[in-house]
């Protein structure tokens, strides 16, 4: 891999002249749907729902709803250089049991961190949620026994530039699944309500 050496500096200024594109991956269960199933109804009964198993069952629901994911890495680059380019930003909570449960993802140092994207754990997000995004949730809420939902936000206020979805729990990988406030979410929020 090349190293270009480029500071968020440059890349915000690169985006505002491009509009980095972010690409999209097809979530792959490592089981078919009657194998998870089998799965979750065991862990369940033996009462090992584990971060393992959450994970496939995150992974199963993305692939049963048609939902893509967008790369962690790119997507905080992104966001560092485009819209929250010179502001304070990471993840906030979006419901208080998030909030509460965000205490369990303490790094050793004391600071509150998720992989490389700091959570903001000061309050829950308070600007709107799009009703495709909050039925979305639902259905993870629904399926995932203790699943997480953090959004993109500054620190200081609310923004609706470009707010992505991040679902995750104790012991689960990140997958950020939705993105909204652009022209593509509006059509698809428009054909899941027809």
């Amino acid at each position: 891999m090349i190293q270009l050496g480029l500071s968020y500096a440059h890349l915000a200024v690169m985006n505002r002249r491009t509009k980095m594109e972010l690409k999209t991956y097809a979530v792959a269960p490592n089981l078919n749907a009657e194998e998870r199933a089998l799965m979750v109804e065991t862990a369940k009964e033996l009462g090992i729902v584990n971060g393992a198993v959450k994970e496939e069952m995150i992974k199963g629901l993305c692939h049963a709803m048609g939902l893509h994911c967008y790369n962690q890495n790119e997507v905080e680059r992104y966001l560092a250089s485009g819209p929250y380019a010179g502001k304070d930003w990471g993840w906030r909570a979006v419901r208080e049991v998030d909030r509460v449960k965000t205490l369990q993802f303490r790094d050793t140092d004391g600071e509150f961190k998720r992989r490389s994207g700091r959570i903001l754990n000061d309050k829950v997000y308070q600007a709107a949620i799009p009703l495709a995004v909050m039925l979305t949730m639902k259905r993870f809420a629904e399926t995932v026994p203790d699943v997480c939902f953090y959004i993109s936000d500054t620190a200081d206020k609310p923004t609706m530039e470009d707010p992505f979805l991040l679902v995750t729990g104790l012991g689960v990988n990140v997958f950020i699944i939705e993105k909204w406030d652009e022209p593509a979410f509006k059509a698809k929020e428009t054909e899941k309500g027809a």
